[in-house]
């Protein structure tokens, strides 16, 4: 009996030992492999590393890693950034060119995923500006950079292309689109010689303009007919018709603007008045509404923001609220506040190293 029980005592103490040894083994398979790489999922077509942003647009760059596999192998298959990676972490992003550019440029987590969330300043510049962010994962407590990632880009606008610049006649209209809307010194100097010395027509298919070119700098013929709340909320009776240039344009000479109506003519019963809004200010412009072709027609030397009504406000109307347009080919480099801390730049990592000093002194202080 003595002997049977010597060996059942044996089996327990065998089961029970390799139970719990299955049960330890999951703590070595619970650590986080290191990452190796932190990937910026491109948003539709545009890559943050070395792409081309658009002014006034967000662009959402989904956040993803890579770690360490067995050895010195490294698993290429990226993976989301989660909760899981950000316990106990956090990223610190400072501005190395390019601050004037970007309105915002900070991590976010949205849906459960984590996002690298990047918006250019809504300026209507010719040029294509420079922009670099350096972004450190750190651990929030010893403040050691886990991995760090260099981000270039640019901000602004395409230049139209040669090709389409003059795949048309010298008699057709040259077509703009936003997509482009940038032409050069040197395309307005081959367009005049194309056009010897004479005006050139540039459409988008809703407004045409027909100027000479001759000695004309860069130019961003962006343009938009969104419609402009403040003055909808102004004038409740009235119907509207926007047609915008936010980078304000201006020509030598005079411009002749043409403008297609043929969508609102009937409503507004082919009544048009033409103002131009600058300032919160409408002020009244000489027009020409032409029944037959459906067109109001005026002439300016800067192109701005113009509004057609079809009830008159008098020479001029006070309307309120902020100034039209944009500051156009804005290309400071005047200090903002950083996204991610609210102080410049060099000061951002300083500031928050001070910060976590603060913080475990005052939490060292309340133990007391």
């Amino acid at each position: 009996m003595k002997k049977l029980l010597a060996i059942l005592f044996s089996a327990v103490t065998l089961a029970a030992s390799s139970a719990m040894t299955v049960f330890a083994e999951p703590e070595t398979d619970t650590q986080t492999p290191p990452i190796t790489n932190i990937i910026f999922a491109q948003d539709d077509d545009t890559d943050i590393n070395g792409g081309l942003l658009t002014p006034g647009e967000e662009y959402r760059f989904l956040l993803q890693y890579t770690t360490a596999g067995s050895g010195d192998k490294v698993d290429n298959a990226a993976s989301d950034f989660t909760d899981t990676q950000m316990t106990g972490n956090k990223f610190l992003i400072e501005t190395r060119m390019g601050r004037s550019s970007m309105e915002s440029f900070k991590i976010a987590k949205s849906g459960g995923k984590y996002y690298l969330i990047a918006k250019p300043r809504a300026v209507y510049p010719t040029e294509q500006n420079d922009v670099e962010y350096k972004i450190r994962l750190v651990n929030s407590k010893s403040g050691d950079v886990l991995h760090e990632k260099t981000v270039a880009f640019r901000v602004g606008f395409p230049t139209i292309s040669d090709d389409e610049l003059f795949s048309a006649s010298v008699e057709e209209p040259i077509y703009i689109t936003n997509d482009a809307p940038v032409i050069t010194e040197q395309q307005f100097e081959d367009i005049n010689f194309y056009t010897s010395g004479k005006a050139a027509t540039f459409t988008n298919g809703d407004w045409s303009i027909n100027v000479r070119v001759g000695g004309l700098k860069d130019r961003n013929l962006y343009s938009t007919a969104e419609g402009i709340p403040e003055i909808e909320t102004r004038f409740e009776d009235n119907l509207f018709r926007f047609i915008s240039f936010p980078a304000n344009p201006r020509f030598d000479y005079t411009a002749k603007v043409t403008v297609d109506v043929s969508n609102e003519f009937d409503a507004f019963d082919d009544k048009f008045v033409l103002y131009r809004y600058e300032d919160g200010v409408l002020t009244h412009m000489p027009s020409e509404y032409d029944h037959d072709s459906a067109q109001v027609n005026f002439s300016t030397k800067e192109l701005g923001t113009f509004v057609l009504t079809n009830i008159a406000l008098g020479n001029s109307a006070n309307v309120g609220g902020s100034t039209s347009g944009s500051t156009g080919n804005n290309n400071t480099n005047t200090p903002e506040p950083n996204p991610e801390t609210g102080t410049s730049a060099p000061l951002s990592l300083a500031f928050a190293a001070v910060l976590v000093s603060l913080t475990a002194g005052a939490a060292a202080m309340k133990r007391k």
